[in-house]
């Protein structure tokens, strides 16, 4: 899936949080690490494992670009032989995931899709998630429709009717043209049910049990090299993945 998002914004936004990581599931930490370097995706950071997770940032993900988030996420659950989630959270207004296993894309998700694509009927399918095949990754019994509600919680296009109702506008057309759209993006996600992506990805990682999930390669070279401590769990074990 390439995405609109990274390159849709026409008006300047107030910055949030942005970061890509990888969430291997049920391999070691040096089967991880093995896997980064035959792929040439390193500097990394490897986490320890745990109960089912090992965690991977790597370097040449920081671009955010999908292309190159694709190609990690499938030769790691190629050569690994096992699911990997890829994550993706732009600015703290678009959280994009897609599960691999075994080389193939399983699912997609995307928090906020553009209006136009919103409407179509096979975009949505196509990036809904599969939350009938994530409660199956999860570690305790998860119902499917507690996974759609953090997916989802209230539909897009119900927030946007309230929205323009708030702001007396006729149409999506009017409210694109007279409304700045980091102003629009920020009151349709609160109407969604969240003031930042980062709280969805965070319940979905303690559905999960991914720990670290809201740090990023850069996050963990400053905070490393700066000897600090306390705020990475596992961070004694982490392993710095050189060429």
């Amino acid at each position: 899936m390439i995405h609109k998002a990274l390159t849709r914004v026409k008006k300047p936004v107030k910055m949030g949080q942005s970061l890509t990581s990888f969430h291997v599931r049920e391999r070691d930490q040096e089967a991880v690490a093995s896997a980064l370097r035959f792929g040439r995706f390193t500097p990394a950071w490897v986490s320890p494992s745990s109960a089912l997770w090992v965690s991977a940032f790597a370097g040449p993900a920081e671009s955010r670009n999908l292309q190159v988030l694709n190609r990690i996420g499938i030769n790691l659950s190629r050569t690994l032989d096992t699911y990997v989630w890829s994550v993706l959270l732009h600015n703290s207004t678009v959280l994009l995931y897609t599960l691999f296993e075994q080389g193939e894309i399983k699912a997609e998700y995307d928090s906020f899709p553009e209006l136009a694509e919103s409407r179509t009927r096979k975009y949505r399918e196509m990036t809904n998630g599969k939350p009938g095949l994530m409660v199956k990754l999860c570690p305790v019994p998860v119902s499917v429709g507690i996974m759609e509600q953090v997916l989802f919680r209230k539909p897009l296009a119900e927030a946007i009717r309230e929205v323009m109702a708030e702001e007396k506008l006729g149409s999506e057309e009017e409210m694109a043209a007279v409304l700045p759209e980091d102003y629009i993006q920020e009151r349709i996600m609160v109407k969604r049910g969240y003031q930042a992506e980062e709280e969805r990805l965070a319940e979905l990682a303690s559905l999960l049990d991914v720990p670290n999930v809201l740090f990023t390669f850069q996050m963990l070279e400053q905070y490393f090299q700066e000897g600090r401590r306390g705020l990475v769990l596992g961070e004694e074990d982490f392993l710095r993945v050189a060429r």
